[in-house]
């Protein structure tokens, strides 16, 4: 019975391990957003970008269950920028602020810069996901890229 409650204690700790792994987070990104959000709840604001990189926000649709979606876009733009490129999903201030909304809209999955305001992707027009090819997220990231080093 012992060696029954060791295991399920390890396995836990691994898929504790594993999910923030999936989430492409680092310990020191952790601990970033970790006080970001501390900061961003006091008042309510996306933090600035880092030099030379940008803040991407993704509204997506939670009753249409495009967590996954998200969660794979945010995981494949931390492997392709690291921390020059900070990812949030459906921040109620930018909601408000994009679509005079705080929830976001029905079956929404869209790509905004913050910087420039501009929509990079929307499912909204296309019906199409991002994340479906990855040549068109690849598409995406070399936008980003692009502004990135335009500053």
């Amino acid at each position: 019975m012992k060696h029954r409650t060791l295991l399920l204690l390890v396995a836990a700790v691994a898929l504790k391990d594993l999910s923030w792994s999936f989430t492409g987070a680092t310990a020191w990104s952790t601990q970033r957003a970790f006080h970001g959000k501390r900061r961003a709840a006091d008042d309510d604001r996306l933090p600035e970008a880092p030099p030379g990189g940008r803040v991407i926000h993704v509204e997506y649709c939670n009753d249409c269950k495009f967590l996954p979606r998200y969660l794979k876009l945010r995981k494949a733009m931390a492997e392709r920028f690291g921390e020059r490129v900070l990812c949030f999903g459906n921040h109620e201030e930018t909601l408000q602020e994009l679509c005079k909304k705080s929830k976001p809209r029905p079956a929404s999955f869209e790509v905004v810069d913050m910087q420039s305001k501009k929509c990079l992707y929307t499912k909204l027009g296309s019906g199409l996901h991002v994340t479906e090819r990855q040549e068109w997220m690849d598409q995406l990231f070399d936008e980003i890229e692009a502004l990135c080093q335009d500053g």
